[in-house]
């Protein structure tokens, strides 16, 4: 099962239980928060920053307003073709698709993906197919025999949408 970075487009906090059958609530995401949402038949399992701060799993179809937390490929900061582009907030790391490091993107930069997936084993980075340089070109992001690599997000420490390192629409 694969997860993508969503945001909660809805005016209220989204509770957050551990499973479908428990109605505990463990955290809640707020709105213009950013989680991971499961991309499978069950939308509603995602992994969130809890109170402590650490990436957690949860669910939220308890929460009548699940359906408002969507995919981030829904605020993208503008399109080029089928792809989506995101500004830079901060300076960020970027990864090779085998998680070797390739450079950076610029804090003001845009970055272009195709896929608003995270990685398999770092759950803060996102896919990423090209950088803007400061330079006003795009740079192609490759290596390690993939054509795409990934940018980190900076989910790990931070989720609230104007406080991560992406920026969309929203």
């Amino acid at each position: 099962m694969g997860y993508g970075f969503a945001v909660n487009k809805s005016g209220s906090a989204i509770k957050v239980t551990n499973s479908p059958t428990d109605g505990t609530q463990i955290g809640k995401i707020y709105p213009r928060e950013v989680c991971l949402m499961n991309d499978g038949e069950q939308p509603y399992y995602i992994k969130f920053r809890n109170s402590s701060g650490n990436i957690q799993d949860g669910n939220m179809s308890h929460d009548p307003n699940w359906p408002n937390v969507v995919p981030l490929s829904e605020v993208p900061y503008g399109r080029n073709g089928s792809s989506y582009v995101f500004k830079m907030r901060r300076t960020m790391n970027v990864y090779k698709a085998d998680g070797s490091y390739w450079g950076k993107v610029a804090a003001g930069m845009l970055i272009e993906t195709d896929d608003v997936s995270c990685g398999d084993t770092h759950k803060d980075w996102m896919v990423v197919n090209y950088v803007l340089s400061t330079k006003g070109y795009w740079v192609k992001v490759d290596g390690a025999g993939y054509d795409h690599g990934f940018v980190d997000t900076g989910f790990g420490s931070a989720s609230m949408y104007d406080s991560w390192a992406i920026q969309g629409s929203l």
